[in-house]
Order: structure tokens, then C-alpha cells, then sequence
């Protein structure tokens, strides 16, 4: 898992959009896209609430996997490390 300076993990979206988000406390994420990668920070105590989250497909069966946990690469193309 990465984590950034606040502890927060990166965890990254399927889709190369822009994705808002509230949990049932109130709490609010965006993901946003660079370098076609959507990504944002959550806070630990949501990572597996998130994470758990399904999509409908194909006549309404339900899909996992529509958030991840980010890999280094995703996170350093995101923020531009290492980026020309």
C-alpha cells in the first residue's frame, strides 16, 4: 500500500475518468486523472469500504474491482515522479 504524507492510501479508479464519491459519514473523494490515471487519496478507515464497491455489467449481474489499490508506478506517473 502507498501512502502518502497524512497516511492516506492511494487507490485508483478503472476507469480514466473523474469519479466523486461519499461515504455514509459524510466524507467526500474525487478522483481525478493524470497521465491517464485516476487516482486519489482515502483515508485508511474507508480503503476497504471502497474497495469493496461493485458495478453493474451484462443484465444486471454485479462486478468487483472497479477500485484498486494503486502501484507505484500509477502513483509516480499521477503525481509526475520521475515524469519528462
Amino acid at each position: 500500500m502507498i501512502k502518502n504524507e497524512n497516511g492516506d492510501v492511494a487507490i485508483t479508479y478503472f476507469q480514466e475518468i473523474h469519479k466523486p464519491i461519499r461515504m455514509g459519514d459524510g466524507t467526500r473523494y474525487q478522483w481525478s486523472v493524470k497521465r491517464n490515471v485516476s487516482l486519489a487519496w482515502v483515508n485508511s478507515k474507508h480503503v476497504d469500504q471502497i474497495l469493496a464497491k461493485t458495478r453493474s455489467c451484462c443484465g444486471g449481474h454485479r462486478k468487483k474491482g472497479i477500485f484498486r489499490i494503486s502501484s507505484q508506478q500509477e502513483v509516480n506517473l499521477w503525481t509526475g515522479v520521475g515524469v519528462r
